[in-house]
């Protein structure tokens, strides 16, 4: 029916009745102790009145009023002390009775009083128990009153919501309407028996008063059935309310109990997996209210999906995959709470679906940003170490390779050049190159050659920019660039033995031949 609790009071109640308890049994302990102190000096004295001498006896009345600060040493002072040889004297068995009258008597004195103590702790225990029972009567009154104010209140609202008068309302309009109606209707007239007029005005006049009626079963069984639906929509209400709530509190819960872990691995392909270490990186903050749905979500993350990664099912993203499975039993949650056509309820639960879904993309976004960050990281360092290697390679270059190279005076926009790009030499026919041509190198002793033992095929030579950039041709590519130069140019080639040589080719020296220029190596 009720649930009490374990009133405070009682708790006070046991710890003084166990303080006093523990009290008693001190003094018992030590009423005892000092019976037996009484009891072994008693005995003691006795032993030693055993042992006196037979010889040194005298009568009670000699020394009966001299010192009796002495009696607590009876051998060596008193001569009392030596009994006779026939046992105590009378002043002794006189002293020891009057000992023995004196225990007892404080034996009982003491036992009165122990019962004394018992009984007044008895009725204190009564009234303490008097009292308890008092204030659970008083307690217990309290909480039915509550009980039913708390119920009237509900009816009262109940009558409210349809429009009705309250049961009470209209206990205290009848006895106006009575005082107001029934002195006119009862007023008698003037009539020459006064002894009627008397007997008239002494009796009160009861008129009953009966509370409204519906007019047939129909309007009886509306009126009830508008009742159960107000008060189910009422208690339908209360309950989502209450149901949303306890999401509230969970997803607060979750949401301060949440820290994102410092390791995310991510699926790269079908086996392969990266682990990234969030602490490593300078991951921007994202914000909660950043995160409102836009018209442009649906596409920013069309174009994201395919770039970031899905995370692997491993121990680092274990809390991550626990918060995401969370975050959606609440939406199954919120989803299951029904609204019953209150526009209270829907509100408030579609706030909270905003808040759970806000979450979710937060983390949803701090995924991709922890991914974008680590791509970029990824890729100056690969930038960083390709400097490195073409620093190196252009290091490792002999000093001798490089030649001048004759700039083109003739067609300078002609001769500009695709710096990324290798170019196609084609020679010229033997009609435009009827002179003989020389070779334009850096030394005296290197020979000349003539232009028509080029063959007709076109020649493709990389530019002499990209030579450094050609660290990644294999050993087969370099044989085969040597034999092709080798039939082209067997002097060029006898004569520098395998040394690298920019050539200038053109009718005359200085000249360009199609205003372009190659590198052979």
């Amino acid at each position: 029916m009720f649930r009490y609790g374990i009133p405070v009071y009682d708790q006070g109640y046991a710890r003084a009745v166990a303080e006093e308890q523990a009290a008693h049994a001190q003094y018992a302990a030590a009423l005892r102790a000092q019976e037996e102190a009484r009891n072994r000096a008693a005995r003691a004295r006795a032993a030693r009145q055993a042992y006196t001498s037979p010889y040194a006896s005298f009568l009670p009345t000699d020394h009966a009023d001299e010192d009796e600060g002495e009696e607590e040493y009876p051998a060596y002072g008193s001569p009392d002390a030596y009994g006779s040889a026939y046992g105590l004297s009378p002043y002794q068995r006189q002293a020891l009775a009057q000992l023995e009258r004196e225990k007892e008597r404080q034996r009982l004195a003491e036992l009165r009083q122990r019962k004394a103590l018992e009984q007044d702790e008895l009725r204190r225990r009564l009234v303490l128990e008097e009292q308890r029972k008092r204030q659970e009567a008083e307690e217990l009154r309290r909480k039915e009153l509550e009980e039913e104010l708390r119920r009237r209140d509900a009816f009262e609202q109940f009558y409210r919501n349809l429009g009705l008068r309250t049961p009470q309302q209209t206990q205290n309009t009848a006895p106006r309407r009575a005082r107001t109606t029934s002195p006119p209707a009862q007023r008698p007239a003037p009539s020459p028996a006064p002894t009627t007029t008397a007997s008239s005005e002494s009796k009160p006049v009861r008129i009953p008063i009966r509370d409204p009626e519906p007019s047939s079963a129909a309007e009886r069984a509306a009126a009830a059935e508008k009742i159960q639906t107000v008060f189910r929509t009422h208690a339908q209400r209360t309950k989502a309310l209450q149901a949303i709530d306890a999401i509230d509190t969970r997803f607060q819960s979750l949401k301060a109990g949440f820290a994102f872990p410092t390791h995310l691995d991510f699926h790269v392909g079908e086996e392969a997996m990266v682990t990234v270490d969030t602490t490593k990186l300078d991951v921007p903050a994202i914000d909660e209210e950043d995160m409102s749905p836009t018209p442009s979500d649906s596409e920013d993350e069309g174009s994201l999906a395919p770039t970031t990664p899905k995370l692997a099912y491993s121990s680092n993203n274990a809390s991550l995959h626990q918060y995401d499975e969370e975050l959606n039993q609440l939406l199954v949650k919120l989803d299951a709470v029904e609204s019953g056509g209150e526009k209270a309820v829907r509100e408030r639960r579609r706030e909270m679906v905003r808040r759970v879904e806000r979450e979710a993309r937060r983390v949803e976004g701090w995924k991709g940003v922890v991914w974008r960050v680590y791509q970029e990281v990824k890729a100056k360092e690969a930038g960083a170490q390709v400097e490195e290697s073409v620093d190196e390679v252009m290091d490792e270059t002999p000093a001798n390779a490089a030649t001048t190279v004759e700039e083109v005076s003739s067609a300078p926009e002609q001769a500009a050049m695709d710096v990324e790009a290798p170019f196609l030499l084609q020679p010229t026919s033997s009609t435009e190159s009827s002179s003989a041509s020389t070779l334009s190198a850096t030394t005296a002793d290197e020979p000349t050659f003539d232009a028509s033992d080029i063959t007709s095929s076109p020649i493709l030579i990389p530019h002499a920019s990209s030579v450094g950039d050609e660290d990644f041709v294999d050993d087969a590519e370099e044989a085969e660039t040597e034999e092709v130069v080798s039939s082209l140019y067997p002097a060029a080639a006898q004569s520098t033995s395998g040394s690298c040589a920019m050539e200038v080719l053109g009718e005359t020296e200085g000249q360009v031949l199609d205003d372009h220029e190659f590198v052979l190596c």
